[in-house]
């Protein structure tokens, strides 16, 4: 089945970054995933509900996300700007899982699937399974004290799992005296990479010495459960002192990323906003086994956070990673050129296409440079028309996309907007040439957008 939803969602960049300490993972089925930290968040083929419900601009934050095998089953709880908090869910959400929501009594309510229709719901008092999930983790659940009976209640912040046996779970604490009626099973159980990835964070020689090591520093942690290997995770502790944050990281084939005690401090969003973008020119770091250096995808936008001399920057890319990348590994003499979000490229182009309908003469015709993104060489050379209008398909297309499924109607109205016979009857004065040129360049690209969005149906 193919995946529904925007490769990329530019809709993520009004969210505001989650809070020091919170993070969410949600590992999809391909490459479907939604990533959000303190920095901010990143995501592809976030299904399409979803994006227009954060492109509304109501949405503060993504508190909480969990997508299932079927591209059409997902859970997600939306922080609204109003302070209030509400949750959303895919078409085919099971309806056992509606059952159970209906029945709890407090607010809290979390959803984690897993692969082949599987699933572990969860409210402050209550849990329940839904087909095929580790033994060793029902058994975990099993001995959750959620009701509080000998103490204070424990309440998972998150559980992830892996069919290989694989599992996770943050939040909980094992009790200090081992249970004398059964045997306590560990708030983890792990095997192969994801188990050495984590033997390496917590700096364990074998695995037997897990046992002895507090799960209380870890912070966040998640398995992809629909993959064929468990190769896809991210776990994270808590910062200690001014050490910054240990975390390690691997998606798919992917080079494990590990951070310990990196000299880097945590980026508050306040310090790096405003920074300047640049563009990365290659893939991956320029020593391929030093975590210090930031993975590259080539293309992609990492912001310059500071000048660490030598030819070396401080760099974050979009999905909230921070290291350092060399000079010729990104195209510095783009810098200048701020970066702007989609969004608000996309309000500047509306304001800007609706003052012009709206006048009965034109004498100039709108900068639209700050839509330009794409970096295609052959798109470089359209660009660099001077009869041009300064952007491509490709950079029209990412912006105008953000209108989701209302598209069709609206590039409809644009392109009629900027027909090259109306435009005329506007123009004035000895430019008015030019600027007929320029709305039927902007005519032919909306004209492109609309006939590719008709070709898929």
């Amino acid at each position: 089945m193919a995946l529904v939803g925007m490769e990329t969602c530019p809709a993520l960049d009004l969210l505001e970054p989650l809070p020091d300490g919170h993070y969410v993972t949600a590992f999809g089925p391909g490459h479907r995933c939604l990533f959000g930290t303190p920095s901010g968040y990143g995501g592809k083929f976030i299904p399409t509900e979803i994006a227009e419900r954060i492109a509304s601009g109501d949405i503060k934050r993504v508190n909480y996300a969990s997508f299932g095998a079927n591209v059409n089953e997902w859970f997600i709880e939306y922080a609204h700007r109003d302070g209030g908090i509400t949750y959303g869910h895919g078409p085919d959400t099971p309806q056992s899982l509606y059952n159970f929501a209906a029945t709890r009594t407090t607010p809290f309510f979390r959803v984690q699937f897993g692969a082949s229709g599987s699933f572990v719901a969860w409210t402050d008092n209550s849990w329940m399974i839904q087909r095929i999930i580790p033994d060793d983790l029902r058994r975990c659940l099993e001995q959750i004290d959620m009701e509080g009976s000998t103490g204070r209640p424990d309440r998972p912040t998150n559980i992830s799992w892996h069919n290989d046996g694989s599992f996770v779970m943050t939040g909980v604490q094992p009790p200090k005296q081992p249970v004398t009626a059964r045997p306590w099973y560990p708030m983890w159980k792990l095997f192969g990479s994801v188990q050495r990835d984590w033997s390496r964070l917590w700096g364990f020689g074998t695995s037997d010495e897990r046992a002895d090591c507090s799960m209380g520093p870890l912070v966040h942690a998640a398995i992809n459960p629909h993959r064929d290997m468990c190769d896809s995770y991210v776990f994270i502790k808590a910062p200690t002192g001014a050490d910054g944050i240990d975390y390690v990281v691997r998606i798919g084939t992917e080079e494990s990323v590990l951070h310990l005690q990196p000299p880097i401090k945590t980026v508050a969003p306040d310090e790096y906003r405003g920074k300047r973008w640049v563009r990365s020119l290659r893939n991956g770091r320029p020593h391929k086994t030093d975590a210090w250096e930031l993975l590259l995808k080539k293309n992609e936008d990492v912001r310059i956070l500071r000048d660490q001399g030598r030819g070396w920057f401080l760099a974050q890319d979009r999905r909230g990673m921070v290291g350092y990348v060399y000079e010729d590994w990104v195209d510095l003499k783009g810098a200048g050129k701020p970066y702007i979000p989609p969004a608000v490229a996309l309000a500047r182009f509306k304001s800007d296409s609706e003052q012009l309908s709206s006048s009965t003469s034109a004498t100039e015709f709108p900068d639209l440079s700050y839509m330009d993104h794409c970096t295609d060489e052959q798109c470089k050379r359209v660009k660099e028309d001077e009869n041009g209008i300064g952007i491509c398909v490709h950079d029209l297309g990412r912006v105008l996309s953000l209108e989701g499924k209302g598209s069709a109607t609206f590039l409809k109205t644009e392109r009629n907007k900027w027909h090259p016979d109306r435009f005329h009857r506007i123009c004035q004065g000895r430019q008015g040439t030019e600027l007929v040129k320029k709305a039927q360049a902007l005519f032919v690209l909306v004209n492109e957008l609309l006939e590719e969005l008709e070709e898929q149906g």
